[in-house]
């Protein structure tokens, strides 16, 4: 794993911004950019990670944060399937198979 210095200062800045995005989501219920921004840094920060460090970290692999206690708990009646962070019509064909063998 050979990393330049300025691999390991995004590192150190892609954790703090996307730790900051997740609370203003997550706990305050204010997101200030949109999901595409945010997945994309998350997957920017993954990749970057496994370049660096050899793995991923629990920030990118949490699925969020304690939520407000303003929400409450939603029993949906169809279950919800996420598109998984989806950049490409590849990435939505292999979505698609992965949804196809569940049902």
């Amino acid at each position: 794993m050979t990393s330049t210095a300025a691999e390991k200062k995004r590192l150190l800045e892609l954790r703090k911004l996307v730790a900051h995005h997740q609370q203003q989501y997550h706990e305050l219920d204010a997101p200030v950019i949109s999901d595409e921004a945010y997945d994309s840094l998350v997957r920017e920060l993954a990749l970057l990670e496994e370049k660096v460090e050899g793995k991923t970290s629990s920030v990118t692999e949490a699925i969020g944060v304690t939520p407000r206690t303003a929400f409450s708990k939603v029993t949906h009646a169809v279950p919800q399937w996420s598109f998984d962070n989806v950049f490409s019509y590849t990435e939505l064909g292999e979505w698609e198979g992965r949804l196809q063998r569940q049902i």
